[in-house]
């Protein structure tokens, strides 16, 4: 009886084994399957933010009256920017690397830009303090035309900026005061700005009598 006992024992574990291998192996899957579904998650958004970036500074570089007609090709590869392309001259290239840094978001910024032509005139300038104050002001203004720009709030206003020594003037029509005291904030804070003037007007709608 004892023997029959412990055959029956013996070929019941033998039976239940396959079924909790079954079951580890059903919980491995699912932790595999949550494991890349996490991932692919995780993918899409950084894949996400980086078309985000690599938009700001594409319009970051249109907006700016010294790279515009540039051929400037943008990489952003998990917030690391990468420039190539070709440039006038090192003053363009430079500038493309400080305005492609102040935009928010990119963490890295790498260049192999490529010169192909050196303006002599404009090089003996960009010795000179003047021009190198030029230089800072165009990427001030790039900095806060681009902040203002993708902000939903003020980014469909008329708001014009202009930077000269590190001082920037808002001016233009705005829809409230509180549209103002936003762009000013926003100017405000981004890097290189010493002062702001505000010159920016609140339209007031028209009124049928």
């Amino acid at each position: 009886m004892k023997t029959w006992t412990i055959l029956a024992t013996s070929a019941a574990l033998s039976m239940s084994a396959p079924v909790l291998a079954d079951k580890n192996t059903d919980k491995s899957s699912d932790e595999s399957i949550q494991q890349d579904m996490a991932q692919a998650y995780e993918d899409a958004k950084s894949a996400t933010v980086d078309a985000y970036i690599t938009g700001r500074l594409i319009t970051a570089y249109a907006l700016s009256e010294h790279l515009k007609a540039t051929d400037i090709h943008v990489d952003v590869q998990e917030r690391k920017a990468i420039l190539s392309g070709e440039v006038g001259n090192e003053i363009q290239r430079d500038l493309a690397v400080e305005i492609a840094r102040g935009v928010e978001g990119l963490e890295d910024v790498e260049s192999t830009l490529q010169i192909t032509e050196r303006d002599q005139t404009e090089m003996a300038n960009a010795e000179s303090g003047g021009f190198a104050q030029h230089f800072n002001d165009a990427a001030i203004k790039a900095r806060v035309k681009t902040r203002l720009l993708w902000n939903s709030n003020v980014s469909g206003l008329s708001i014009d900026v202009n930077a000269e020594q590190g001082e920037v003037t808002l001016s233009g029509a705005v829809d409230s005061q509180e549209q103002a005291a936003l762009a000013i904030a926003i100017t405000e804070n981004t890097d290189g700005v010493a002062k702001v003037v505000d010159e920016l007007k609140v339209q007031t709608a028209s009124r049928e009598s």
